[in-house]
């Protein structure tokens, strides 16, 4: 590793790459040396270094206020000199940090960097020909974000989705839920909510909760606030449990439709109320500055200082306070102390009442006993040192404001103190103690700003060494050898601890009696003085505050692993009331794990060990619930529980194994379901099979989920989900002919199989109803279009009637058969055409009937007359019916092309002869 002399040795002899070097060590060094960084910057860049312009520029952009112009000034060198970052900068200066902003001459800086391969400055160039210019360039920002997107950015992947969803014309949803999928393969949040809302609005609710679970993993309120809406009201069977779990997280991330929904869900009533504010009177910039420095906590407890703390706090600081409930001054010595535990013996012979001379007096107001038992706690001289740091201290003899609060008047004690507070730090103690009191015992205790001035009192207190002279003192006159200096500096480090602890107790008290808003409010308290702290160190620092959030989960988890424990038992030693057990233990623990939520993030190993304990004892009594009683729908009611307190990694590995174990389970039912309504009635099979195919999406969705994609219990799945709709829908389809229906089902449960048997089953089935369909689709055709001519549709009362016969016995001189007449379908034209024949045969059919009557008569008439006559008559017969043939051709063709007609040709194989009559 090169030293700093090594560094200034190189630099000293003119190297400019060394000078710059130098620079960027003196920059990092802790602490850092700016000015000195600065200079060597200055020197690079004189000799032309081109990254040494661009740190100038950076540092100068750093300052406070910033030096814009000198910046600038430097960036724009660095980029004429060819440096990329510079180029970069330079555009980011011109379009986010001068006033107005200018996008357009930023354009131009952004293209050089990004033509110099600089990285970040694809992005950046994307955003802002998509989003900043005007006009907006969508197609040239596809270009760049794509050029990020190929370097790993997920966020340039979503705003691809976001063009092509959006804005980019034709819109091409295909191609977005693409650029979304792969963002989300990346891990950006926003994608994996974008996919569940389109897999929502399309109407894939599986897709749409998976998504949604993966959002809602990473931290999405608005992902966690749609997976309660989903099981509310979307999806088969809703479960209020774990919509309202879901809701109360989305709340928890600040979601505000989340805490309408919770409101509405439990009824205005139970609706968290607001919590009230109270002005702030003691304010960091308005005590005394720290004069001393702040102590650690301390290793040991030599003088038994943090125990006699730790009982403090856990009995309250002040309800028990002998100086508070006898009225005694805290600098009081034994003599007055036997004296005032003498007129509490006479008071309590005599039955009369305790004389009231003590300032905010206690309610109610205690025995003679509790005041005899805190004054004999004095007697022990640690305990005496702590009790007295806890109550009000003179800050001058005669002190007005002891005196107004002997006569109930706080506003004047109240006012007096916070006037002195800037000067003296006994005041900034009387004023911690006086708003902690009102805190712990007042309805000003609800507003956090009470506690956020006790807090800061207290470090103000804490911090100045008046206050710790002043307990010296006290100290030295209590004689005991453990009341030394030391004893006072471990006291003083140990307090800021315990102070804070109180917060903590009351967290975990309120959560004990699953009153989430006093937790909330102290949790509050925490966050709000970690603000404060970090913008005004003092006594107190962030590790103290962070330590009493730990103490608080610390115990909510150990009350949660004996709810855990307690509902292990109850799932061990009665499996059939396991799932009982469960719902107990989650409503139980609702309250606490929201808290440890809110005290830490889900990544904390403390908190992530109680949410783990809990899903992990609900997995295995759900496991002992259904091996008794195999009942999986309530498997799957207790596993849309455990999404909102999964949040490990490997518990939520656990629960999808878990689900996927569970939804095979539950396609098995709904399969035997579907199967069991099919067999009751054959008519209901085809509202059975499409009940199953819809009811098993989700389920298939959680094994694809958990299992790889090529598992057997996925094929498994599939396959008998396959066949079994197919088998329902065949079932229905034999008993009802409805072929079209059938065909809906076997399509939608075709891409299904993954066996060879069941893939080649279904393909029969699909087979078998194709043909089916494609002989009815004929009959139907022959039916509706007109023989004849094989273009126009059939005309109704058109048709071209030819008559047959069959079946003919004979019974004496009596002939008896059957007939038929199949219509063949004719169009109006084609039925047009066939008239004038058609008339002409009916007219020819008369007139050769009369010419055959006419010449039977003219030969019997010639017999008479002429033999002349009977040549002439046979002529005659033989004209007509050589008239009758040729008129009767045109009839025949027509008569000839109906033969052809399929069903009639049928008929005729199937022993059916031409004609209404036999000949």
């Amino acid at each position: 590793m090169t030293t700093r002399e090594e560094h200034e040795r190189a630099a000293a002899t003119g190297d400019v790459e060394a000078m710059h070097d130098f620079g960027q060590y003196l920059e990092r060094s802790t602490p850092p040396d700016v000015p000195g960084a600065l200079n060597w910057y200055g020197r690079a860049a004189a000799g032309g270094h081109r990254c040494a312009m661009n740190d100038l520029g950076r540092l100068a952009e750093a300052e406070n206020p910033p030096d814009l112009r000198s910046a600038r000034e430097w960036y724009e060198r660095g980029a004429i000199a060819g440096d990329a970052t510079a180029m970069y900068n330079m555009g980011g200066l011109l379009a986010d940090r001068t006033t107005p902003p200018d996008p357009a001459g930023a354009r131009p800086w952004y293209e050089r960097a990004a033509a110099a391969q600089y990285k970040d400055a694809y992005f950046k160039l994307a955003y802002l020909l998509a989003e900043r210019l005007d006009p907006p360039d969508p197609a040239a920002a596809r270009n760049w974000y794509e050029k990020a997107a190929e370097h790993g950015d997920s966020i340039a992947m979503y705003n691809i989705g976001q063009l092509y969803r959006y804005t980019l014309e034709p819109k091409d949803l295909v191609a977005a839920r693409h650029w979304y999928e792969r963002a989300a393969a990346g891990g950006y949040t926003n994608a994996k909510f974008t996919l569940g809302l389109m897999a929502e609005a399309d109407g894939d609710l599986p897709a749409a909760i998976l998504w949604y679970e993966k959002a809602a993993a990473d931290g999405h309120a608005g992902a966690m606030n749609n997976l309660g809406t989903l099981f509310e009201v979307k999806v088969d069977k809703p479960n209020l449990p774990a919509a309202t779990d879901w809701y109360e997280r989305a709340a928890l991330a600040g979601n505000p439709n989340a805490k309408t929904n919770l409101t509405r869900l439990r009824g205005s009533g139970d609706a968290t109320p607001e919590r009230p504010s109270a002005e702030r009177t003691v304010l960091p910039d308005s005590v005394v500055r720290p004069t001393g420095t702040v102590r650690p906590k301390p290793a040991t407890d030599a003088s038994g200082i943090a125990t006699a703390l730790d009982a403090l706090i856990e009995d309250t600081p002040y309800r028990h306070n002998p100086f508070r409930l006898a009225g005694l001054a805290t600098d009081a010595d034994s003599r007055q102390v036997r004296k005032r535990v003498t007129e509490l013996e006479a008071a309590e012979k005599l039955g009369a009442p305790l004389s009231r001379s003590t300032a905010l007096a206690v309610s109610p107001p205690p025995d003679a006993a509790d005041v005899k038992a805190a004054l004999n706690r004095l007697r022990e001289p640690v305990n005496r040192l702590v009790q007295e740091l806890f109550w009000l201290w003179p800050c001058t003899d005669g002190d007005p404001a002891l005196a107004a609060l002997s006569r109930d008047d706080v506003a004047t004690a109240e006012r007096i103190w916070l006037d002195r507070m800037g000067q003296d730090a006994i005041a900034a103690h009387n004023i911690a103690v006086l708003r902690h009191i009102q805190g712990l015992e007042t309805p000003r205790g609800q507003a956090a700003e009470t506690w956020l001035d006790a807090l800061t009192a207290w470090g103000s207190a804490v911090g100045d060494d008046a206050v710790w002279n002043h307990l010296r003192d006290r100290a030295s006159h209590i004689d005991d050898r453990r009341m030394d200096a030391a004893a006072v500096e471990e006291l003083r480090g140990a307090l800021p601890g315990m102070l804070l602890r109180i917060h903590a107790s009351l967290i975990v008290n309120a959560t004990a009696e699953d009153d989430f808003a006093a937790a909330d409010l102290h949790v509050a308290v925490l966050d709000r003085f970690a603000e404060q702290v970090s913008a005004h160190p003092g006594a107190f620092d962030a590790g103290t505050i962070d330590d009493a959030r730990g103490w608080a989960i610390r115990k909510l988890a150990a009350r949660l692993k004996s709810i855990a424990d307690e509902a292990h038992r109850a799932g061990s030693q009665r499996p059939a009331g396991a799932a009982q057990a469960v719902d107990r233990m989650l409503d139980r623990a609702r309250v606490p794990l929201r808290v440890i939520d809110r005290l830490r993030p889900p990544t904390d190993p403390l908190g992530a060990g109680a949410h783990d304990d809990i899903v992990g004892t609900a997995i295995f009594c759900d496991i002992q619930h259904y091996n008794e009683v195999r009942d999986i729908a309530s498997s799957v009611a207790m596993l849309e529980r455990l999404g909102p307190i999964a949040t490990t990694t490997a518990i939520r590995d656990r629960l999808r194994k878990e689900w996927s174990a569970a939804a095979t389970l539950q396609v098995d039912k709904l399969c035997a379901e579907a199967r069991a309504a099919t067999e009751t009635n054959k008519k209901q099979g085809l509202q059975a099979a499409r009940d199953l195919l819809d009811r098993t999406r989700l389920p298939l969705a959680r094994i694809r989920a958990g299992e790889d994609p090529g598992g057997e219990r996925i094929a498994r799945a599939q396959d008998h989900i396959a066949t079994t709709a197919t088998s329902c829908a065949v079932s229905y389809c034999n008993e009802s002919g409805d072929l079209d229906s059938t065909e809906q089902v076997l399509r939608r449960a075709q891409p299904l199989p993954v066996g060879a048997e069941t893939r080649t089953f279904v393909q029969e089935q699909i087979t078998v109803l194709t043909g089916m369909l494609r002989e009815r689709d004929e009959a139907a055709r022959l039916r509706d279009t007109c023989w004849f001519c094989q273009d126009k549709p059939a005309a109704p009362g058109q048709h071209y009637a030819f008559g047959l016969h069959r079946d003919v016995t004979y019974s004496g001189n009596t002939k008896r058969w059957r007939t038929l007449t199949v219509e063949v379908p004719r169009c109006d034209r084609c039925r047009q055409l066939h008239l004038p024949e058609e008339t002409k045969r009916k007219n020819l059919g008369g007139v050769a009937g009369f010419g055959v009557i006419a010449a039977f008569f003219s030969f019997f008439v010639a017999l008479a007359l002429h033999p002349v006559f009977i040549v002439t008559a046979i002529c005659v017969i033989v004209a007509i019916g050589a008239g009758i043939g040729i008129a009767s051709m045109g009839g025949d063709e027509i008569k000839n092309r109906a033969l052809t007609y399929p069903p009639l040709t049928e008929l005729l194989a199937q022993g059916w002869r031409k004609g209404e009559r036999p000949a």
